[in-house]
This record gives C-alpha cells, sequence and structure tokens, in this order.
C-alpha cells in the first residue's frame, strides 16, 4: 500500500464509520457481522475470542473471555468489564491518529463498543430476569470482537493488543476463572451426551452409548468416530475427542448442543434429538434398508433367470446347427445308397432329439421333476396289482380257455350212426377169428 491508500482508508473511516463497518469483507471462515461466532468455512485468521458467559462480580458485569489460537488450539481466558472492552477501541484509535504516515498497520476499521454505564436501569432489569439486555451488550461486544480480530494475524505486532491479552496475577481472579471455567466444561461429559444427535441441517442420526461408542442411522461406522474422554476432570486438561481429529468445544457446549471443532476446519453443530423422534427416523431408515435389500435380491435373482434362459437358448440353437450338419452330411455321404442314407439321417435325428431333451432336463429345477416321477411311480405301484397274484389269474384265464376249447371240439364231432357201429365191430371180430388159428 502507498501513502495516498492509507490516508484514503482513514478518511473513509473517519467520514463514513457506518458505512466503513458494512464494507468490510467477510473473509473466508472469519465471523461477519450477521455470523458472530459461527464460521462456515476454513479459518484464515489466527486469534479467536469467544465471550463464553458473564456475572456481577464486584456489582459490575464482568465476562469471562478466551483467545483461542487457531494454528493448535491452545486457549487462554480472561475477565473483563464492559468498560475494558469500550476502552481498547480508544487506545486503538489513539494509535491511529498518533501512527506516521509511513507505518502500516493491519487494523484499518475499529469496530464501535457499547458504552458502559449508560443503561443502569435496563441492566438492573435483566439482572432480575425482566429484560435481555445483557444478552444484547455481550452479543454487540462480541460481534465488535470478530470484527476486530478478523484483521489481526499476529497479536505481538500490536502493543495494545498484547496489553489487552496479557493474563492477570491477580490470585482472587485466577481462582475466579478457574472455577467458572471448570464448572462450565464439567456440564459436558460423555455419560450427559448420552443419546440421539442430528448434524445441524441433516436428517441423520447419531446415536452415542455411554462407552462413548457413535452409531450412524443406527449401524455403527468405524472406531474414528467413536467418543473418547480423557484427563483429569479436576483440570482444565480433559477432552472429549475422536481419533479423526475432531473434539467438543467444552467451553461453548452444553448438554443439548455440541460444537465440533477441528483446526484448519469449519465448526460442526450437533443438537439432541428427543427420543421418540429419533426411534422414529432410525424405523424409517430400517424400512428402507430392507426394502433396498428386497428390490435387490429380485434384480439378483431376476438376473440368474436370464443368464439361465440364456444358456437355455444357446444350448438349443448349438444342437439345431449341429442337428443340421449331421443331416446335412449323410445325405451327401459317398458310397451309400439313399435308403443307408436316410436311415443314418432318421438316426442322427433321433440322437439329436435325444440330446436336446437332456438339455432341457439339465437346466430345468431337478427337485421338482424328480419329485414329480416319484408320485408318477407311487401311483403306478399302487394301481398295479402284486406279481404273484397276476400270475395265478392270469393260469386260471388259460385253464378256463383249454376248457373251453374242449367244449367246443366235442360239440363239433359228429355223432356215428348205430347200423355202421355194428357192421364195424362185426369186421373187427371177423379180423380177430382169421388171426386166433394162426396163433
Amino acid at each position: 500500500k502507498n501513502i495516498k491508500g492509507q490516508k484514503s482508508s482513514v478518511y473513509s473511516f473517519l467520514l463514513f464509520p457506518h458505512f466503513a463497518l458494512a464494507a468490510l469483507p467477510t473473509m473466508s471462515g472469519e465471523a461477519g457481522a450477521d455470523e458472530v461466532d459461527r464460521p462456515k468455512t476454513t479459518v484464515r485468521h489466527s486469534h479467536t475470542v469467544h465471550l463464553l458467559g458473564s456475572r456481577d462480580i464486584g456489582g459490575e458485569t464482568t465476562y469471562l473471555m478466551r483467545l483461542r489460537q487457531e494454528s493448535d488450539y491452545k486457549y487462554s481466558f480472561f475477565l473483563k468489564k464492559a468498560v475494558d472492552f469500550m476502552e481498547l477501541i480508544e487506545e486503538l484509535k489513539k494509535d491511529q491518529m498518533n501512527r506516521m504516515w509511513g507505518d502500516a498497520s493491519e487494523i484499518q476499521i475499529l469496530p464501535d463498543m457499547p458504552k458502559a454505564g449508560r443503561f443502569g436501569f435496563r441492566k438492573a432489569l435483566s439482572k432480575l430476569g425482566v429484560s435481555d439486555f445483557l444478552d444484547q451488550q455481550q452479543e454487540a461486544i462480541q460481534k465488535g470482537m470478530d470484527q476486530l480480530m478478523c484483521q489481526v494475524t499476529q497479536i505481538s505486532k500490536d502493543e495494545t493488543l498484547t496489553k489487552f491479552f496479557t493474563e492477570s496475577a491477580d490470585p482472587d481472579q485466577k481462582r475466579i476463572l478457574f472455577d467458572w471455567v471448570l464448572g462450565m466444561r464439567n456440564e459436558v461429559t460423555l455419560l450427559s451426551v448420552m443419546g440421539f444427535w442430528r448434524l445441524a441441517g441433516s436428517k441423520r442420526t447419531w446415536t452415542i452409548h455411554s462407552d462413548g461408542q457413535a452409531n450412524l442411522d443406527g449401524r455403527h461406522r468405524g472406531d474414528e468416530y467413536d467418543f473418547i474422554e480423557e484427563g483429569d476432570p479436576t483440570t482444565l486438561n480433559r477432552v472429549i475427542t475422536r481419533k479423526d481429529g475432531w473434539s467438543i468445544d467444552l467451553e461453548r457446549s452444553s448438554k443439548d448442543h455440541l460444537i465440533w471443532v477441528s483446526p484448519g476446519k469449519q465448526e460442526l453443530d450437533w443438537h439432541r434429538v428427543g427420543k421418540d423422534e429419533a426411534e422414529a427416523a432410525l424405523k424409517k431408515v430400517e424400512e428402507l434398508k430392507a426394502g433396498i435389500k428386497k428390490k435387490k435380491e429380485e434384480q439378483q435373482q431376476a438376473e440368474e433367470e436370464a443368464e439361465k434362459a440364456k444358456i437355455r437358448t444357446t444350448i438349443l440353437q448349438r444342437a439345431a446347427t449341429a442337428k443340421l450338419e449331421r443331416m446335412q452330411s449323410n445325405l451327401e455321404g459317398g458310397g451309400q445308397d439313399p435308403i443307408s442314407r436316410l436311415e443314418a439321417a432318421n438316426d442322427a435325428i433321433a440322437e439329436e432329439d435325444e440330446d436336446e431333451v437332456a438339455a432341457q432336463q439339465s437346466t430345468a429345477p431337478a427337485p421338482a421333476a424328480a419329485a414329480e416321477e416319484k408320485k408318477e411311480e407311487a401311483a403306478a405301484d399302487a394301481a398295479a396289482p402284486p406279481a404273484e397274484e397276476k400270475k395265478e389269474e392270469e393260469k386260471k384265464a388259460e385253464e378256463k380257455a383249454e376248457e373251453k376249447a374242449e367244449e367246443k371240439k366235442e360239440e363239433e364231432k359228429p355223432e356215428e350212426k348205430p347200423e355202421e357201429k355194428k357192421e364195424e365191430d362185426k369186421k373187427q371180430e371177423e379180423k380177430v377169428a382169421e388171426k386166433a388159428p394162426e396163433a
């Protein structure tokens, strides 16, 4: 930047302070005036300030402020009054006015801070729970610190900021700080986060168990998503993390709202889901999975049937081709008479028919065919008489047939006349008499 550009920036702020604040660009990952402390993208600035809460200490509203170093997420805690923030801005304004034109400064635009002590009556009502004045005042201070810190890359470069972020050596303040921070951190434990959760903007349901196991839509997705609680709960070293590098911001989280942080990444918000709503969502997911599985099985079965049909078609086509080739070969064979060639062709056709039947039987469902064949054999066996009885019946039938034949033969034989019979007997006696003398 040249001197002209610096002078122009200062004049713009002095002449049009509200326009200058509105025109301040929201850098990637930095909290703009409407985002407070919920950055949407990767953080670029070096430090972030969070006002974690407020208390009345010594008759004055005192804020618990935390400074986070974005490179490694190291934290520092401070007790600040509203007047401290106002005095910081005033000191920075003096630095700007007293700075030589050749001296560059990171801080080009200074935000407004609420004036301390101007709203005594409203503050009293807020302490009684009648007004939200204190909440509005904390939100205004938070926005002002966001706008200021997004311009700072290194606190040590500015003497006023270095002094503001110097920890107090007062033992009473240290004790108040420790107890305050420890109490906030101990509200979020592995047991207190058991239940059902959803990422902001998502419909998928996380289930957290007492041992830290995390299931997404009813299924365990891996150890890298499980919760791990480490550290002494009586110190500020206790953490709840995951193996993938994410950890819960214990000071800013609660039993119903978890804020996940990871260096260089945007924050993630989880919100607790009621049991009935979560169980209904998980049931719907299971039904959807079952439908997908059934559809996949039906598709696989259809593909198998199509493959079998394709195999049958291929077998029949090959058999028909081979049949035609053999018929042509047999009909055109040399040295054979037409009748022999025709017989050979018929034999080839019979063999091909047998092969075709065998191919169809091989692709048909064997268990059903076998069962049908056994059923037919059983019916035939039940209808047929035993072998011995059948032979006896055949023998009786033959005997009856012979008797009928003999009777018929006797009936057809002509009867002999009595005279002819006498004459025949006489001739027989004469023949016997002629032979008697010779004897």
